[in-house]
């Protein structure tokens, strides 16, 4: 059985009790029938059963949850962000697109590591096989929290 986030729309797998995304309570959650995708009748104020498509509980009244997928999208300036993450990294340097989201902590940890591998190897651009798996790994974790980063919604 899948469950879908009241709050913020996103699928909830069935061996976990809390939103991967937002945190919210699967309790909260609508079920939804695996074969055909509706939500199954359940009504969250009272517990009655109901029919798939109502959209009114017929023993209290309250309105039913309804289904909502949520696509995520790309944030402003999330391209560019995106741009700048991946293009100066191959150069070993990085943070640019996190400073652009205005996610400071990151941004300034990652150009410290810039620093840091540019220091370490001693400015040369011959490095050593583990400085080049260090700078890969520091590359692909920066590309993948940038790409998080850029899909997540604003927080004002």
């Amino acid at each position: 059985m899948k469950y879908i986030c009241h709050d913020c729309g996103y699928e909830i797998p069935g061996d976990m009790d809390f939103c991967p995304r937002c945190g919210c309570l699967r309790d909260r959650s609508t079920p939804v029938d695996d074969e055909t995708g509706m939500p199954l009748g359940v009504c969250p104020s009272c517990g009655a059963q109901s029919k798939p498509g109502d959209l009114y509980c017929g023993s209290c009244g309250a309105q039913l949850p309804q289904v909502r997928m949520v696509v995520p999208k790309l944030r402003k300036n999330g391209m560019v962000a995106l741009i700048l993450g991946l293009v100066p990294g191959f150069l070993n340097i990085f943070g640019l697109g996190h400073l652009l989201l205005k996610e400071w902590s990151k941004g300034i940890m990652f150009l410290a590591m810039s620093a840091i591998l540019f220091y370490v190897n001693g400015g040369l651009i011959a490095e050593s096989m583990l400085m080049s798996l260090l700078s890969v790994a520091v590359y692909f974790y920066q590309c993948m929290d940038l790409i998080r980063v850029a899909y997540s919604p604003e927080v004002r």
